[in-house]
């Protein structure tokens, strides 16, 4: 389905960090499974409720480095 938003920017992280009005999207989601290991440019395709999503990757950013306290 067409989604009136044209741009998606979110961070992959871990499950007990998931909060998606921060945009935070837990990495075991189907979105998150279908971008891991992709690189731009490439089209990702994933499972919903409604029907199949797809998206194309315009840019990839590492965020900062983690550190275990």
């Amino acid at each position: 389905p067409k989604d009136s938003r044209d741009f998606y920017k979110f961070s992959i992280v871990l499950p007990r960090e998931a909060d998606i009005d921060a945009e935070h999207i837990s990495v075991l989601t189907p979105l998150c499974l279908a971008v891991l290991g992709r690189a731009c440019g490439q089209i990702v395709s994933w499972e919903t409720p409604v029907g199949t999503r797809e998206m194309r990757i315009i840019a990839i950013e590492k965020a900062g480095t983690l550190a275990a306290v």
